[in-house]
Order: C-alpha cells, then sequence, then structure tokens
C-alpha cells in the first residue's frame, strides 16, 4: 500500500472520530436531567366540625369547613309516607317505589345526612308525630336500621326532628325527658335531635318568653346527653333568639331561607337575602361552621291571590325552567309570577356556603306536603341537584 493511501486512511479515522465525540458532546449537553417528583405530606388537619370524612382538597376559606359543605337530606315523615310530588290541584303521577329504594337512591347521590321527621313532645315526653301507626312503622320496618348501617359506613349522621306542642302551657321537665330519649334511642340510635323551633304559639308576643325559654331548657338538655343538638329556624325571631342566648347553645343551627312576609317574594332566592340572614345570625352569636342554609322548596305568587305552592308545582303546572332563574310566569299576559328556588339558585348557595365557611346546606319541605320536590332522585328535582353539587 503507498505511503500516500495510509496516510489518506488515517485522515478519515481521525475525522471520524472529532465527528463522534462532537455528537457526543451535543447530545449530553442537550439532555434536561429530570429529577423524581417530590411529594410534600402535609400533617394531617384535625377538624373540630362533626364529621369524620376529611374535606377534599380546595382553597382553604374561613371557618371549620373552608370549601365544602355537607347535605343534610329531610325525610318529612319516615317510614310512614313516601314522598310524592304535588301539583296546583293534587298529587303528581310519580313511580312507586319501596323504602330500600329510597335510601339507595339518596346514597347513590352521596347523601349522608338525615334528618328524620317527625317527633312531637308533650308534657315532656316524646310522641311520634303520625301517632300509633307511625310508632308501629318505625318498630316493624327495617328501613331506620338499613339506613343507619349505610349512613354509619359513610361516616355520616341520623338526627330526628321535633316540634314542641305545649311548651306554652307546660313546664318542661328534664328528667321526664332524658327518661324518655333513653328509651327512644334503646330502640333507635340516632345521633341527636333537632327543634322544630317554629309553630303558631311562638308568633303569639304573649307566648314567645314561654316558648323559646323551653326551647333553651330543651336543647341544653340534649348537649348534656352528648347527642347532637340541632335547631331549625325562621329568620323573624332574632330578638328572641339573641335575648334567650340560643345562638351559641345548638351545635348545627338550620336557617330557613324562606320568606318572612310579602316584600321578601321577589328576593328570597338571591344571595343577597341569603347574606342579611347571615348577618343577622352573627350577631345573635352564630359561628358560621354551625350554619346550614335550609333552602324551602315553595314557590311563592307575586300577588296574594296566587298563594304559594311547591317547587314540583312551579315545575309541573307552570313549565319552569329548574336550571333557570327561579321566576315563571303565572298568567300568559306575564303580569304575575310564581319565585322559587332553580337548580341554578340552590347551587348558588352551596358557593355562598364554601365561601363563608359553613357546615352545610340542605332541602326543607312542608308538613302540609304542600311544598314539595319531584321525585327526588330525578335530573330535575332540587334534591338532586344540591346533593350532587356540594
Amino acid at each position: 500500500m503507498s505511503a500516500v493511501r495510509i496516510v489518506y486512511i488515517l485522515s478519515l479515522c481521525t475525522l471520524a472520530s472529532c465527528l463522534w465525540k462532537v455528537r457526543v458532546t451535543s447530545t449530553s449537553s442537550a439532555t434536561t436531567t429530570v429529577s423524581p417528583p417530590t411529594t410534600t405530606v402535609s400533617p394531617p388537619t384535625t377538624h373540630a366540625a362533626f364529621l369524620p370524612t376529611s374535606p377534599p382538597a380546595v382553597k382553604p376559606r374561613t371557618g371549620v369547613h373552608r370549601g365544602y359543605a355537607e347535605f343534610y337530606k329531610f325525610v318529612e315523615e319516615a317510614w310512614y309516607r313516601k314522598e310524592k310530588p304535588f301539583k296546583k290541584y293534587g298529587r303528581a303521577h310519580a313511580e312507586e317505589y319501596t323504602w330500600r329504594t329510597y335510601i339507595d337512591n339518596h346514597l347513590k347521590m352521596g347523601i349522608r345526612n338525615f334528618v328524620l321527621g317527625y317527633l312531637t313532645i308533650t308534657r315532656s315526653r316524646i310522641e311520634f308525630g303520625g301517632g300509633t301507626r307511625m310508632r308501629r312503622e318505625w318498630g316493624q320496618t327495617s328501613a331506620f336500621k338499613y339506613l343507619r348501617r349505610n349512613v354509619i359506613a359513610k361516616g355520616g349522621r341520623i338526627l330526628v326532628d321535633i316540634k314542641f306542642t305545649d311548651f306554652h302551657r307546660t313546664v318542661f321537665d328534664e328528667r321526664v325527658f332524658i327518661e324518655e330519649v333513653a328509651e327512644f334511642v334503646r330502640e333507635f340510635p340516632v345521633d341527636g335531635f333537632r327543634i322544630h323551633a317554629e309553630d303558631k304559639s311562638s308568633e303569639i308576643p304573649a307566648l314567645k318568653e314561654d316558648v323559646f325559654g323551653s326551647l333553651k331548657a330543651l336543647l341544653k338538655t340534649i348537649r348534656k346527653l352528648d347527642m347532637i343538638s340541632a335547631i331549625w329556624l325562621k329568620p323573624r325571631h332574632w330578638v328572641e333568639i339573641f335575648k334567650h342566648e340560643l345562638g351559641g347553645l345548638a351545635d348545627i343551627n338550620f336557617l330557613s331561607l324562606d320568606i318572612r312576609n310579602d316584600t321578601d317574594i321577589p328576593v328570597f332566592n338571591t344571595d343577597l337575602y341569603a347574606e342579611e340572614i347571615l348577618l343577622n345570625a352573627t350577631k345573635a352569636g352564630m359561628a358560621p361552621d354551625n350554619i346550614v342554609l335550609s333552602v324551602p322548596l315553595a314557590s311563592h305568587g307575586s300577588i296574594p291571590r296566587l298563594g304559594s305552592f311547591g317547587y314540583s308545582s312551579a315545575i309541573l303546572d307552570y313549565g319552569a325552567d329548574p336550571e333557570g332563574d327561579g321566576v315563571v310566569a303565572a298568567d300568559a299576559e306575564q303580569k304575575s309570577f310564581y319565585h322559587f328556588f332553580s337548580q341554578k339558585r340552590g347551587i348558588d348557595k352551596i358557593h355562598l356556603a364554601r365561601d363563608r365557611g359553613l357546615h352545610g346546606i340542605s332541602v326543607e319541605c312542608d308538613r302540609r306536603r304542600k311544598h314539595t320536590d319531584l321525585i327526588p332522585w330525578s335530573p330535575r328535582s332540587l334534591t338532586r341537584a344540591l346533593a350532587t353539587n356540594v
């Protein structure tokens, strides 16, 4: 091989070696070193709230509940009369169901807190609001046991709604009531009692002192029993609530967003109305994380002759949009209207509850079965909209 050819081959080898070094250097400089993700584990937060389930990861806000809200389902006449939607002139056609189906469908919506209605207190003794038949239904049906088993599994609670009937006529006897509670809880182990604080006697000036005084004694007794004490109130007795120091007494305050008088009708489903109620509640000593906003199923007419019906009537009789602004024309000329909580208006209150750090939200009906929802698990129902958006 000639010397020239040998030199030529060596030159090619040298060039190839240089190119390889350049390639390796370029690749190395372009490589980004990816460090493994660092997981910051915060210490567990201890919540002073009532339920053991931790809140979802959301932006912290004021109040114990900081951005999440509990939903409470009120079963008006538990195990005695099933929920049915009512129209303006009677009951609407609706599917039939068993109590187990009823419970299962509510659990599927994520509901874990229930308020069962209803009991009465007469002469400090617990009675079933539906009488002997209702007592029999509670005892014989397996619905309560089935509900309790599932509520415990989900970390929820069961309260019983109590309506007092004669506190303005008889003196509350703590000893008798404690004995009654012990007997009731032995058979039906519930987590606490919610006192329904509004009745006709609470509207009579001469009787208010006795009514709210007895109410205070009742709440204090429930707390002595180490049970959850709750109260349901309409936003018109702030003077009595402040006077009797009821604001900070109950573990949970269910504040109705229903009207106080006819002037509230056009605005009772707005955030401004709810804000006013919350302001009064704060002045009365209620902590935000002890408050549940109670959304009424009422549909109020803009003029007296229209009267009041339910959410179901607004949807079924007048064709109101469940997702609308909560107002529907009551006549063809659109001169009068019905105002109600639509799904949109209800969900707005969930956002308000989260922003204010409130304990939760609920839907309320009336015992006359006039203010009713659609079947609760219907896509158009108010119950479903709120329960699936908390």
